[in-house]
């Protein structure tokens, strides 16, 4: 039997934790989505335990891979699960949401039908992004036979916080703490290693090793029990290196040499046949003897090998001659193909500086920058740091590498290195810390910094062009003048440097600063002419695709900024792209929603909000849904930060308020809106600024409230001279001037204005489409406003546009049944439900909301006991007619 450190197969736990990991197991069989996390220091059984649960899971698909010392490349706990991730990405590694869906697609594959035990040992030494990817995984999973099982030690920086994103979802979790052995565990150890030891003696040794296996272990295998049993005061026990060195003395000479490769050459496994060209004879002999000693452990398919435990790999390491590890590095390197491997043995090989070496670094780190691979840059331009002969140039490299740590969120490695440094009166440095500033939103703070770093006498030209950069960005968040947030840019841009480090930051902050100081129209003429359909711009063109989209939608052509939103989203969860945050499919879901397709809409900002939550689209969600009182607390601070500066004229939340009191269709709030509005519209109008399309729309209607109707008109002839010309305007226009004869008192010249508004096939905007049916309903006879308003309702119905559906029904003075059965549901019910109306099956419905196919059953299972029907189709058909049962979860 192969022999472990910690007793082989013996079972020492207590039998509240066997309780515990069988209600886990019972917890994940019943498809209860369950996490356990078992914590405790180096040697406290941590792995044993997780031995034990994969052995009790019975018919569990049980995947295992574990944190890596010292590696730190994205998704490598993903990757030895078996999923298929895209290798080379050009912004670097996928966004951790779609590596969780390319992880359920794998569970789908390998365990359809079957319960799936994850298991992540060392956990601490896990990469951010595959536990990121996992917390997606745990968030989303319902009624799943899943589950995750990791190990980790407490207490270690980051550890906690990290985890915390993994109990976001709404099954089980389960906590277990390791303290060490107990007295009575350390008697079943004794007996199950054949070794004798008084009740007295084993007391002591509990008291003297505080319960640590590993050190219980190490005290049995260096002394004879009797001998221990006689001692006064027991021996300190030996440090682990010693126990291993001890154990290594023991081996043979191509044992020892094979240990010494394989520690040398990292903590993941490593092919046979690579292995074998390195050593100077069969190994395999080797590999038996080091398996027997539980100092390697192999892996059959594919074939390949790795030292057992991260501490014993460290402790061969170290005890390796120094001259003999660095030779080892050096023929590492040589039959690796890869780049950053090679680069990394040779610099684990390097024992002086070397510029040349450095250099090398330096440009591979500069590779994965244009990637945007933050973590992996920042090691390995420290490693050039490290190299680099000149001081200054060092410094310089050192600072290189926190900026990169300050990118990929990890502000802890750049105050510790910064605590007590010169950080303080370095320009370079005091951009680092900008950058964490900015992520932390003290935006304010920022542009103290960065004003100071500016006028540094003989400021360096990449210095200076990432702090105005970044000036430029925190300036814009504090609602800084658009002229002086284009002056801070345009100094930046003039040094013609291309930084990956600012580079999204540059292109946000000019498409944003364009918006203040241009006309749409303005902004339209400043793309370049030679994107085209969006599914042909290059992938390398995607930030000008997405560019392109914002611009689009300040124009007005909700239809163009949808095809290039969907295409970058179709790339992003193709891997072609990475980085994604909410903004892009926030956006998404807004044009959707203009647009009338409110269920995918709906979806796109729930998952735009989860990336990035944002206090005005959702708003949207909420006016169509008819929860007033929400929406009303929501945007309450919004519109007081509005009225303090916030740009007028480009702002969402104006057609926000004036879409909030016409579908609550009290005159009086109507009334109230337009007056509090018209200051702000006299002055645009009035102005030089060119307001946006949708801007134009809205204010027209409010200043028709007010009784402003010529505001009213003047709208409505911006609208028709916006050049290019969206599809909707001229309708929108003849709207405004219908609206605008009606308050005048000239009811037939409104009407007449209102019928091409209703003949215009490009008017491709339903919600208002439906609104210019009730209005000229409301200004005809009452037989031609029957239809008019019919339908209205069958518009506002499809749309799902609950409080207009309730207007009009009264208006029609169609029953309600005032004991009408409803429907409460949840907001992933009811994009379930939406996207089974739609007609997706049950693999599109998981890939549209990135959930697994038993997630979805779940959701539909709950839908059906609620409603009382029994499938699919008797479900959708009764959605169909009544949407307006299925009410969400009130807040």
């Amino acid at each position: 039997m192969t022999r472990g450190f910690l007793g082989g197969d013996v079972r020492l736990w207590h039998e509240d934790v066997r309780r515990r990991l069988d209600e886990a197991l019972t917890s994940a069989r019943s498809g209860r989505s369950t996490v356990m996390l078992i914590e405790g220091e180096p040697g406290s059984g941590k792995t044993t335990l997780l031995d034990e649960l994969a052995e009790r899971a019975d018919g569990f698909r049980v995947l295992a891979a574990e944190g890596l010392p010292g590696e730190c490349f994205a998704y490598s706990v993903l990757l030895q699960w078996g999923v298929d991730l895209p290798h080379d990405s050009p912004g670097g590694p996928i966004a951790p949401f779609l590596a969780a869906q390319r992880l359920r697609e794998h569970l789908n594959r390998v365990a359809f039908d079957r319960p799936v035990l994850l298991r992540v040992d060392d956990l601490q030494w896990a990469d951010d992004e595959s536990i990121s990817a996992l917390s997606w995984l745990v968030g989303r999973a319902t009624d799943d036979q899943l589950l995750v099982a990791v190990g980790a030690r407490p207490g270690l920086r980051g550890a906690a916080p990290r985890w915390q994103r993994l109990r976001t979802g709404s099954g089980l979790f389960v906590r277990i703490e390791l303290s060490g052995l107990s007295i009575d565990q350390i008697e079943t150890l004794l007996t199950a290693r054949g070794q004798k030891l008084s009740r007295d003696a084993a007391v002591a040794l509990h008291r003297h090793t505080d319960g640590n296996p590993l050190y219980v272990t190490a005290l049995l295998d260096e002394h004879d029990p009797a001998d221990l049993a006689a001692r006064q005061s027991l021996p300190a026990p030996a440090a682990f290196a010693a126990t291993v060195a001890q154990r290594t003395a023991r081996l043979s000479e191509p044992a020892l040499a094979l240990l010494r490769l394989c520690a040398v050459w990292g903590a993941d496994w490593h092919s046979l046949r690579d292995v074998a060209g390195l050593s100077t004879a069969d190994p395999s002999e080797a590999i038996e003897a080091l398996v027997e000693q539980g100092l390697l452990a192999v892996r059959s398919e594919p074939g390949a090998v790795r030292v057992t435990h991260a501490l014993v790999r460290a402790a061969v390491y170290e005890q390796t001659p120094l001259a003999l590890r660095r030779d080892l590095h050096h023929q590492i390197a040589k039959v690796l193909t890869d780049r950053g491997e090679v680069l990394g043995q040779r610099l684990a090989a390097s024992s002086s500086y070397d510029d040349q070496l450095a250099g090398d670094l330096d440009a591979y780190a500069q590779s994965l920058r244009r990637r945007r691979a933050w973590q992996r840059s920042a090691r390995y331009l420290r490693g050039a740091s490290d190299l680099t002969t000149d001081p200054g140039h060092r410094r310089r490299r050192l600072l290189e590498s926190l900026m990169d740590h300050a990118l990929s969120s990890d502000p802890a490695v750049v105050h510790a290195e910064l605590a007590g440094s010169d950080g303080a009166d370095d320009p370079a440095a005091l951009v680092v810390l900008a950058v964490i500033r900015l992520a932390a939103h003290q935006f304010e703070e920022v542009e103290g910094m960065l004003g100071r770093v500016l006028h540094t006498p003989g400021l360096d030209n990449l210095t200076a062009h990432r702090a105005g950069v970044l000036l430029a960005f925190a300036m814009l968040r504090t609602s800084r003048p658009a002229s002086e947030v284009h002056e801070v840019l345009g100094a930046a841009e003039d040094l013609g440097i291309n930084d990956p480090c600012v580079f999204y930051h540059a292109r946000l902050v000019r498409t944003m600063a364009d918006h203040l100081r241009m006309s749409p129209a303005q902004q339209w003429r400043t793309l370049d002419p030679a994107l085209s359909d969006a599914a042909a711009v290059p992938v390398e063109a995607s930030y000008e695709l997405a560019r392109r989209a914002i611009v689009a939608v300040r124009a007005g052509l909700f239809d163009i900024a949808r095809s290039d939103l969907q295409e970058v989203m179709r790339r992003f969860r193709g891997g072609e792209l990475t980085g994604a945050d909410g903004r892009i499919p926030l956006g998404l879901g807004f044009v959707q929603w203009l647009l009338g397709d409110w269920t995918n809409a709906r979806i796109s900002m729930h998952l735009g909000m989860e990336l990035d939550p944002d206090p005005v689209y959702p708003l949207y969600l909420l006016l169509g849904d008819g929860r007033f009182d929400e929406m009303d607390r929501a945007m309450a601070p919004l519109v007081e930060q509005m009225r303090q500066g916030r740009a007028a004229g480009d702002s969402n939340l104006t057609h926000l308020m004036v879409l909030r009191a016409h579908a609550e269709g009290d005159r009086d709030r109507m009334r109230g809106v337009g007056r509090a509005e018209l200051p702000s519209i006299e002055a645009v109008l009035a102005g030089s600024y060119r307001p946006t399309a949708l801007w134009l729309l809205s204010a027209g209607v409010a200043a028709t409230w007010a009784g402003a109707t010529h505001h009213t008109r003047t709208c409505a002839e911006e609208l028709v001279r916006l050049d290019p010309l969206p599809a909707w305007a001229p309708a929108c226009a003849s709207w405004l001037r219908a609206l605008a004869s009606e308050q005048e008192g000239d009811v037939p010249g409104a009407v007449r204005a209102m019928e091409p508004a209703l003949r215009d096939p490009g008017m491709n905007l339903p919600l208002f489409r439906a609104h210019m049916h009730v209005d000229q309903a409301r200004m005809v006879s009452p037989d031609r406003a029957r239809p008019l308003l019919q339908e209205a309702l069958t518009a506002y119905r499809r749309l799902g546009a609950t409080p207009y559906v309730h207007q009009i029904r009264q208006r029609l003075a169609e029953p309600v049944p005032i004991a009408a059965p409803t429907f409460v549901v949840t907001d992933r019910e009811r994009d379930v439900l939406s996207l089974t109306v739609s007609g997706m099956s049950y693999a599109q419905i998981a890939d549209e909301l990135f959930i697994t196919r038993k997630t979805v059953g779940y959701h539909l299972s709950n839908l059906y006991a609620k409603v009382g029907v029994t499938g699919r189709h008797e479900l959708a058909e009764l959605a169909r007619r009544q949407p307006e049962l299925f009410r969400p979860v009130p807040a």
